[in-house]
């Protein structure tokens, strides 16, 4: 089990994670400040916010023309909740990661890219539909799609099964193979309760998508 961290040692590994960092990854970064706030969710149950990167485009007579600069928060109040509620939070990695995340986002807004901001959309929609609430019904579409009807969010893998709703009916209950990056897998057609349906496998990383075909 580990101990939820006192401030002060957070700051200290919020310091030397930076350290580490490559000074090109780093540039336009203007400050890392660790606060005690735990931004939650006002829907998601026990969903924190970790960190922030809020960038801030330079006026054009200061510094690089029209360069984009960011401060990254680091919000302690949320490691330490989420440390005192799960005994295997990690806090250590879970810094690590979410310094690198913020800096991904800092990366793209330099970039004029928002990839990471799509990934992240798509997860929140999923913790969504897991806990039963409303969401987006291709938000697996957000995705980094690897393969034709093949997505990518984060460490899951979205294959998606466009049906016509008559064939759809049909093959209700029917056993079907699909063949996946992850090789052939058979499940077994849900019912019809709406544009999308998610089958979550129970020993796989894996969600099949049953969505309803578009029309021309």
């Amino acid at each position: 089990m580990t101990r939820p961290p006192r401030c002060s040692e957070l700051e200290r590994r919020v310091r030397e994670e930076m350290d580490g960092v490559p000074e090109v990854y780093r540039k336009g970064i203007v400050s890392v400040e660790v606060i005690l706030e735990a931004p939650e969710h006002p829907v998601l149950e026990a969903y924190y916010t970790l960190g922030e990167c809020v960038p801030h485009q330079v006026p054009w007579d200061i510094g690089e023309n029209g360069e984009v600069l960011s401060d990254l928060v680091i919000y302690y109040g949320s490691f330490r909740k989420l440390a005192e509620s799960d005994p295997d939070f990690d806090w250590r990695e879970e810094l690590r990661e979410t310094i690198l995340h913020e800096i991904r986002h800092h990366l793209e807004a330099r970039a004029g890219t928002y990839e990471l901001e799509r990934e992240d959309y798509a997860h929140e929609h999923d913790t969504r539909r897991r806990q039963g609430l409303a969401h987006d019904p291709r938000y697996y579409h957000h995705g980094r799609e690897i393969e034709a009807g093949c997505f990518e969010v984060e460490d899951l893998l979205f294959i998606e099964v466009a049906l016509s709703r008559r064939t759809w009916d049909q093959w209700v209950g029917r056993e079907v193979t699909l063949e996946t990056p992850a090789g052939p897998l058979e499940v077994s057609v849900p019912e019809r309760s709406g544009p999308s349906v998610f089958l979550d496998l129970e020993d796989e990383p894996i969600t099949i998508a049953f969505t309803e075909k578009r029309r021309l």
